[in-house]
């Protein structure tokens, strides 16, 4: 479970660094939800940006700009779904 903590550090990190132009929804010892300030489609709107989560057995990763950018993706071996990416 250490170990999960330790990615979740670094993967909380890695969205904190746009944290500023960002809305955090939810920030606890597990779980890190940003959005961004406007949906792209619904101007007056938040839209999902990412998030990192730990789980009962890995650690989670949501990024969801990946599905307008996939050129964003060098490793496709951690991905899980459509922008969900999982370290065990």
């Amino acid at each position: 479970m250490n170990e999960f903590k330790n990615v979740f550090a670094e993967l909380k990190l890695l969205l904190q660094a746009y944290e500023e132009s960002l809305v955090v929804k939810q920030d606890t010892f597990s779980t890190y939800y940003v959005n961004t300030k406007k949906h792209p489609l619904k101007p007056s709107e938040e839209g999902f940006f990412g998030s990192a989560q730990i789980k009962k057995n890995y650690v989670s990763f949501h990024l969801f700009p990946i599905y307008v950018f996939p050129e964003l993706l060098n490793d496709h071996d951690v991905m899980k779904g459509g922008v969900t990416f999982e370290w065990i």
